[in-house]
């Protein structure tokens, strides 16, 4: 468990050398509907294609409650199906781990969790100038954590991205 971060960050940022034409990478704040949870988000894409973008996001959060953390990483497939202009609209489909070590009660020591689940949402990225663009993604993640507030959750995203390219 203790080389998982390494290994995400590893994942997301090290192409940058060879996939310059392509890559963006960026972040923002995310948003958890079940337990109203902000944390932050860093998000790798890889554009192939005309219409098709790969995506790696990891996501991080503290409880309200202090009582622990949670986070997510995902591995997502963009389908871009609208490019008018400055903004585009994807529909996204892919696969989450969820991990988390969250105590219920304040003295008792938190116990660890990974969970598996499927990603369906939909976004939007909005060309604030030739390399930075807005994006405001929505996904309803179906997993069974093993808590009712944390499963089949609504996450928003909002943040930037930097498009590297020539």
């Amino acid at each position: 468990m203790k080389y998982i971060f390494p290994i995400l960050v590893f994942i997301l940022f090290v192409p940058i050398s060879q996939l310059t034409a392509q890559l963006a990478l960026g972040g923002g704040v995310a948003f958890t509907s079940n337990t109203n949870d902000v944390g932050i988000q860093l998000k790798s894409q890889f554009s192939f294609g005309e219409h098709w973008r790969a995506e790696a996001s990891l996501d991080g959060y503290s409880t309200n409650n202090n009582r622990g953390f949670y986070g997510d990483f995902n591995l997502n497939v963009n389908f871009v199906f609208t490019d008018a202009g400055s903004i585009e609209l994807h529909a996204l489909l892919g696969g989450t781990v969820f991990f988390g070590s969250i105590s219920t009660l304040g003295f008792v020591p938190p116990t660890s969790k990974l969970a598996t689940g499927v990603n369906v949402g939909a976004g939007m990225q909005y060309e604030i100038n030739d390399h930075l663009n807005g994006y405001l993604d929505g996904i309803f993640t179906f997993t069974d954590f093993g808590r009712d507030d944390l499963k089949n959750r609504f996450l928003f995203a909002l943040g930037v991205i930097y498009e590297f390219s020539n």
